[in-house]
C-alpha cells in the first residue's frame, strides 16, 4: 500500500516537473520571438524599397525586395570607417574596462585592509552624485582628449556597479584557496592572476558583455567631444542619418518642431 503511494506521489511529481518545464520553454520560446521581431523588423526594412519604408508599410517581412540600399551602405569608405572606430573603441574601451574594474574590485574585497571602508563609500558616492556635463566636458578639453579616440572610451572606462559586483564575487570566494597560495610563496599579484581569474571566467564574461553593449551603443559621448567626421564612430553617424532621414522630417513638420 504504501509503495503504491509513493508511486503515485513519483508520479504526480514527475508531471507537476513536466508542467513547470513546458511552462519555462513556452517562455523562453516567447522572450525569443519578441526579441527576434525588431531585428527582423530592420532587416526587412534594409531590403524594401523606399516608399514602402517611408509609407510604413513594412511590418516583418519585405515589401519591393531590392539590395541596392545595403550595396550603397556597405560600400561607403564613409560607413567602413566608421565600422572600424565603433568596432575599436568597443575592444580596446571593454579590455580597458574589465582591466580597471579587475585591479579595483580585488582589493577593495579585502575588509582587512586600512581605510577600505572609506575608500568604498568614495567609490559609492559617485553613483549617487557626478559632477555634471559641462565639468566633464572641460576636463575632457584640459586634457586634450577632444576629436581623440579616448573621449570616447576613458569617461567610461569604469562603472562602479560593476566593480561591485565583481567585489561581491570576490568575497564569496574562499579565503583558504589564497591562504594555500602565500604558503606557497605566491604574491598578491600571481594570487590575482593565477587564483582569482580563472575562478572568475563567469562573472568576468558577464560583465565584459555589460561594456561591450555599453561601448557599442553609445553615441552621446560622440555627439559631445567628437566634431572631426573622420572620428565619428557608427553610433552617431546612425543617429545624424535618423534625424535627417525623410520619415523623421516628416515628424518634425507635423508637429511644427
Amino acid at each position: 500500500m504504501r509503495t503504491k503511494i509513493k508511486q503515485k506521489h513519483r508520479m504526480h511529481t514527475s508531471v507537476q516537473d513536466k508542467m513547470v518545464s513546458v511552462i519555462c520553454y513556452l517562455f523562453v520560446l516567447f522572450m525569443v520571438v519578441v526579441t527576434f521581431l525588431p531585428f527582423l523588423n530592420v532587416v526587412s526594412k534594409a531590403v524594401s524599397s523606399e516608399s514602402m519604408v517611408i509609407s510604413g508599410q513594412i511590418s516583418f517581412y519585405p515589401k519591393e525586395f531590392q539590395l541596392g540600399t545595403l550595396k550603397a551602405v556597405i560600400g561607403s569608405k564613409v560607413f567602413l570607417n566608421s565600422f572600424r572606430v565603433s568596432v575599436l573603441v568597443t575592444v580596446v574601451g571593454s579590455a580597458g574596462s574589465l582591466l580597471i574594474t579587475v585591479i579595483t574590485a580585488y582589493p577593495l574585497s579585502k575588509k582587512h585592509l586600512p581605510f577600505i571602508r572609506g575608500c568604498l563609500v568614495f567609490f559609492v558616492i559617485t553613483m549617487l552624485f557626478s559632477g555634471g556635463m559641462v565639468p566633464t566636458y572641460m576636463l575632457v578639453r584640459g586634457i586634450g582628449l577632444l576629436d581623440t579616440m579616448g573621449a570616447l572610451i576613458l569617461p567610461m572606462l569604469l562603472s562602479v556597479y560593476n566593480m561591485l559586483i565583481i567585489k561581491n564575487y570576490y568575497e564569496g570566494l574562499p579565503e583558504s584557496l589564497e591562504e594555500a597560495a602565500k604558503i606557497d610563496g605566491a604574491g598578491n599579484v600571481r594570487i590575482l592572476l593565477q587564483v582569482i581569474l580563472p575562478l572568475s571566467t563567469p562573472v568576468l564574461a558577464t560583465i565584459g558583455l555589460f561594456y561591450m553593449v555599453s561601448y557599442w551603443n553609445d553615441y552621446f559621448n560622440a555627439l559631445i567631444y567628437i566634431s572631426k567626421p573622420g572620428a565619428f564612430a557608427q553610433q552617431k553617424r546612425s543617429a545624424s542619418r535618423f534625424r535627417a532621414s525623410p520619415c523623421v522630417r516628416q515628424n518634425t513638420l507635423y508637429h511644427g518642431r
